[in-house]
């Protein structure tokens, strides 16, 4: 009777611990080709954070130089 939730838990086990460590081995991987971003430190002013503000800056910035000047 209790044979068959035993085989059960342990091919879960199992079939968890293999998923976990091929998840973890991907972490890994990613974390060490990860570029970091000097300005992703988490601070947020006027409800944006400070990378995205940079971006916004800089698309801003061209924006304005493809405008012809009036």
């Amino acid at each position: 009777m209790i044979l068959i939730p035993a085989i059960a838990a342990a091919i879960t086990a199992i079939w968890f611990g293999i998923g976990g460590v091929i998840g973890l081995r991907q972490l890994f991987r990613d974390l060490e080709n990860r570029i970091a971003d000097p300005l992703g430190n988490g601070m947020v002013t006027g409800g944006v954070s400070a990378a995205d503000a940079a971006k916004f800056a800089e698309i801003e910035k061209k924006q304005n130089l493809n405008q012809p000047h009036k």
